[in-house]
């Protein structure tokens, strides 16, 4: 079932994905010919993703039926492929019932969904511009949109079977800026682990210290009690 975090996650990144892709495709330098069509194709398929989005939310019930369709159709052949797993037709159903009937459910709250989606894209483009920075501080010199792009597409990545995507979400980024921009690799990593540590690694310690002495004072009071 969607989640309002999933809702807040969807809008700046298709607002990246379509934005940024096309700024790409139009303006960046640093993009090969040979690679520039591929971010209008992936442009274009963010269109077909929010014209989706939008038919489930106005037509639930026929795109229910459609979707059971194309869902049921890939779940039977990876049924019949070894190592894939497959779903019952019922547990099928249910998911594909909470998919679809969630996108009225969030839209009841249109305006607490509009300010934490500014706030995630907020979010996103600091995330970016941290990138670029680190990427300006070892030499590398790309722009901002393509930096934050890579983030919010690398970002994809933290949903592989990975603790909060470590490595996977790190490798995208390194991956897109040394095939797309044709830097260096090795301050491109340096610049990439920089960043991703400060957005990601320094909370995680910070609250894991906070918590661990909120936790040992809690059993401290419960004693002296």
């Amino acid at each position: 079932m969607l989640s309002a975090k999933d809702a807040v996650s969807f809008v700046p990144a298709i607002l990246v994905f379509f934005f940024g892709g096309l700024y790409i495709l139009l303006f960046e330098q640093s993009v090969p010919d040979a690679l520039r069509p591929l971010f209008g194709a992936f442009s274009l398929f963010v269109v077909v993703i929010v014209g989706g989005a939008i038919a489930i939310y106005r037509y639930p019930d026929a795109m229910r039926r459609l979707l059971g369709r194309l869902v049921g159709a890939v779940n039977r052949a990876a049924a019949r492929l070894p190592l894939l797993p497959s779903l019952e037709e019922e547990e099928l159903e249910e998911r594909l019932a909470n998919f679809t009937s969630s996108f009225g459910e969030l839209a009841a709250d249109r305006r607490t969904i509009v300010i934490a989606s500014a706030l995630a894209t907020s979010a996103f483009i600091a995330q970016g511009t941290l990138l670029w920075l680190t990427l300006d501080a070892v030499g590398i010199d790309i722009s901002v949109a393509l930096a934050i792009f890579t983030v919010q597409v690398s970002l994809l990545a933290s949903g592989l079977p990975l603790p909060g995507g470590s490595g996977g979400v790190e490798g995208t980024q390194v991956l897109m800026l040394v095939t797309i921009a044709g830097v260096a690799s090795a301050p491109t990593i340096t610049a990439v682990v920089l960043s991703r540590g400060l957005v990601f690694w320094t909370p995680i310690v910070l609250g894991s210290i906070t918590l661990l002495v909120l936790g040992v004072d809690t059993v401290a009071d419960e004693e002296i009690v």
